[in-house]
Order: structure tokens, then C-alpha cells, then sequence
């Protein structure tokens, strides 16, 4: 097999000999199917596990899966091909809010229901249930919510509510999105530094399905190799421990280190923390300099002055000492 040798003209993230074609066909079919039949239940279920979003990493496992087993069915990926399989990853594994509730899920769109099928049978819903209308989520006591599933026809009209909405976001999100796309590519020339990302992962996956390798191949199989590494430390661990064992095992807390508490007699109303997922540091090597400093420093202003400044000022009375991370969130906000 040759090698790419990387020379200055080859080291671009993406060919310059790679044509314009279109990536939607049949292929990109079955692997919108593959992606919503088997990786969207584990992107659920994983979310729920820690907490915080797996989209960054199920998107590109996702596609290194369906890739492999296009390679063993002797079928070839092309690069607008596997642009197209990453998006649809993407949406369907991605994280979204509910709306007026501040939670936050995964699974795409269907992530939601979970949350509205837990909320009309948890306790806090007690008296207020049969006021929740039928056209968001099934009735409680519903065999739907028994049996837990999906295929009832309780579940229709919410359903179809999820999909309108769906739909007429993503006109919405075209139509303007469209517009601003052309103002700030075409006009302002942003430099867009995680795109270039995502096209250099897709490039070297394709190279991977082409059976030519380079130096894409390479430094995409450096990067999965530590996010394999710290995904078996920071998720399998603990999902594992807390199944076979008496008590979870956390080498590191999920999703951040609260220092909130500990912190309450120097920056009273302020949050403090310290992420440990290791997607926020990388993201931190690719984004512009000067944005990185400029997140730092609001982060620090709002926590360390600004919010001290107006607890003294009895602006935010709803914190209390001993309030960790998210409590002091909700309340201040």
C-alpha cells in the first residue's frame, strides 16, 4: 500500500483534487437506519448514565462502525458521503434542551418523550397529571407508560405533534440558516475552526474506506486511541461498577469537580467548577486563542465579581451557603 507522503500540498485537511459530488443516496439511507436502530438507544441510555452530552464521541463511532462494515461488504464511502452519514449522526445523537425545564437530553428528538413519560409518573406530578394534555405525553395509569414502549397508539398524537415540529424547525433553520451561511462564509469569511475538524475526520475516514491511508489515518487513529483510553476511565468504569458492584467506582466526578461549596465563604453566588470531560479541553487546542481567553475571563468576571456583587446587594437572595453547582445555577438565574 503507498503511503501519502506529507508534503506541503498534501497536508491540507482536506484534497484539493476532490471534486464536487453529491454524498445523499442509498447509502447514506441505510446509514441513517443504522444510526437510529443502533446507536441512538446507546446514546440514550449513555446520557443518562453520565449525565452529559455523547454526541461528540457517537458520532464518529457511529461512523467508524458502519464504515467497517461497508468495507467487509466491499462497498466504498466517498468523502460527501461520509460528510452526509456524520450529520445524520450528529442529529440523532445529539443533545437538546426541554423547553422551560432546564434538563437536558440525548437521543435527539425522542430523547424528550423520555423525559415526559418520567415526569407525568414521578411523584412531583402528583395533582397535577390529569391536567397534562394527551397530545404531549399519554395519560398516566396509559399501557404505554406500563409496558414502556413506544408502539401504542397513546403515543400517536404526541408523536406526530414531535414530528410537525421537527419539520417546521428544520424549514426554519434551512431557510435562514441559508441566509446567514452566505453572510458569514461568503461575505464576513469566518474561519469556522471546527468545521475544519469534521472535514478532516470525514476525509480520513474515507481514505480508510478507500483502503489508502495517510496521514489523516494516522493522527485520526492517535486521537480515537486516547478517547478510547479515557472513555474506558471516565464512563465504562463507573456504568460497570455501579451494575456488578455494591457501590460506583468515579476515578473522576461526572460530569465536572464542584468546588462550589467548598468556595462559598470567597465567592458566595458564584459557581466554580472543573469539567472533566476530556472533549473540553481538546475543543480548547482548536478554537481560536482570543476566544478561549475571552470564555475565561467572562466565566471569571460573572463568578468571582459580578455575582458576590449582587448577593451583597440582595439581588441574588435565593442562594444559600452549602448550595452546590447546579442549585446555585437555577437560582441565580
Amino acid at each position: 500500500m503507498a503511503e501519502e507522503k506529507p508534503n506541503s500540498e498534501s497536508l491540507g485537511l482536506i484534497p484539493e483534487d476532490l471534486t464536487f459530488q453529491p454524498g445523499f443516496d442509498m447509502k447514506t439511507v441505510y446509514a441513517a437506519l443504522f444510526v437510529g436502530l443502533v446507536m441512538m438507544p446507546g446514546a440514550i441510555y449513555l446520557g443518562l448514565v453520565t449525565g452529559q452530552s455523547m454526541a461528540g464521541g457517537a458520532e464518529w463511532v457511529t461512523m467508524i462502525l458502519f464504515i467497517e462494515i461497508a468495507k467487509r461488504s466491499f462497498v466504498q464511502m466517498r468523502p460527501q458521503q461520509v460528510i452526509i452519514l456524520y450529520w445524520v449522526a450528529g442529529g440523532l445523537v445529539t443533545m437538546g434542551g426541554k423547553l422551560g425545564t432546564g434538563a437536558e437530553f440525548f437521543g435527539g428528538p425522542f430523547g424528550g418523550l423520555i423525559w415526559d413519560q418520567y415526569l407525568i409518573q414521578s411523584p412531583q406530578a402528583d395533582g397535577l397529571h390529569q391536567y397534562i394534555p394527551t397530545w404531549l405525553v399519554p395519560p398516566r395509569g396509559s399501557p404505554a407508560l406500563e409496558n414502556r414502549s413506544f408502539w401504542h397508539p397513546d403515543w400517536i398524537k404526541p408523536i406526530v405533534l414531535l414530528v410537525t415540529v421537527i419539520v417546521m424547525q428544520k424549514i426554519n433553520g434551512l431557510a435562514l440558516g441559508y441566509v446567514l451561511f452566505r453572510i458569514t462564509n461568503d461575505i464576513e469569511r469566518l474561519p469556522y475552526p471546527l468545521a475544519a475538524v469534521q472535514a478532516g475526520g470525514a476525509t480520513a475516514l474515507s481514505e480508510s474506506s478507500q483502503q489508502r491511508e495517510g496521514w489523516r489515518w494516522e493522527v485520526f487513529s492517535v486521537g480515537a486511541f486516547i478517547g478510547i483510553v479515557w472513555g474506558v476511565l471516565y464512563v465504562v468504569i463507573p456504568t460497570l461498577s455501579g451494575i456488578f458492584l455494591t457501590e460506583t467506582v468515579e476515578l473522576l466526578p461526572i460530569p465536572f469537580i464542584d468546588l462550589t461549596v467548598s468556595m462559598k465563604g470567597l465567592i458566595p453566588a458564584g459557581i466554580m467548577g472543573v469539567g472533566t470531560d476530556l472533549f473540553h479541553l481538546m475543543i480548547g487546542f482548536v478554537l481560536p486563542f482570543w476566544i478561549v481567553v475571552g470564555t475565561f475571563a467572562a466565566s471569571m468576571l460573572v463568578n468571582l465579581v459580578l455575582n458576590p456583587i449582587m448577593y451583597f446587594a440582595g439581588i441574588l437572595h435565593t442562594w444559600e451557603p452549602g448550595m452546590s453547582a447546579i442549585p446555585t445555577q437555577i437560582g441565580n438565574s
